[in-house]
């Protein structure tokens, strides 16, 4: 990341390392397990808890995020789970965390207020698909949906899925101070029945004092290697 690299950039002079080139661990770049991360709620839309094989539920209250519109004309968000037949419902795709995935059909959107713990760089992570083809509607870009992210109303991610899509990871890398911020997920596209579905949504804090560490303890190591070369001639 950029901030990353002009930090390591700014010690190396400190360390006597001149053309000393370091690139960052991508593990610790996306948050390690030790990292700090925001709470939220209902991360994997396990609430309300519906029957199996097919259920869903136009926004459901009480489950951390906020549903909206709730099954108007423009569409809807809510939650639903796997259905033997794909083809029927909301899909027939194993859920990445739990039993259940969150949907965003046509413009619907869901949100959140969060709490983020510091000001820094932080990392959205979560899980999207491409709702099957439904032979009941006849519509076969079911799943040809845009799916934004927002912070505040500001755009943080973007994302297009296509029909028949399977769960795949994306992330997405922005700045945020401390303090509460409405995150929200929308579906962008309006004209047929296109529809998203999500799940295991988190955010996580890029360690950056750790990676100061790693580049400290490695400076040391070289600035100790270079005098042992020195004594030896």
């Amino acid at each position: 990341m950029h901030t990353v690299r002009i930090k390591a950039r700014r010690i190396l002079p400190i360390l006597g390392l001149v053309g000393f080139a370091c690139s960052a661990d991508p593990s610790i770049s996306r948050g390690s397990p030790g990292s700090s991360s925001v709470t939220i709620n209902n991360y994997s839309f396990e609430t309300p808890s519906l029957p199996q094989n097919g259920s869903f539920q136009y926004g459901p209250t009480n489950a951390g995020w906020t549903f909206t519109p709730v099954g108007s004309g423009n569409g809807g968000s809510g939650v639903a789970t796997p259905q033997i037949n794909p083809s029927a419902s909301f899909g027939g795709y194993t859920p990445p965390d739990g039993v259940q995935y969150g949907y965003l059909q046509r413009v619907g959107s869901i949100s959140q207020t969060l709490t983020f713990p510091s000001t820094g760089t932080y990392v959205l992570s979560l899980y999207l698909a491409g709702r099957p083809y439904n032979e009941n509607v006849d519509f076969p870009n079911d799943g040809n949906q845009d799916v934004g992210g927002y912070l505040d109303g500001n755009s943080i991610f973007y994302q297009a899925t296509t029909t028949n899509q399977p769960f795949t990871l994306y992330t997405a890398d922005f700045n945020a101070t401390a303090g509460p911020h409405v995150l929200s997920l929308a579906g962008l596209l309006l004209p047929n029945d296109e529809t998203a579905l999500v799940d295991d949504v988190t955010i996580t804090a890029v360690p950056e004092p750790e990676i100061l560490g790693v580049l400290g303890i490695a400076g040391i190591g070289l600035l100790g290697r270079r005098r042992r070369q020195r004594t030896s001639y």
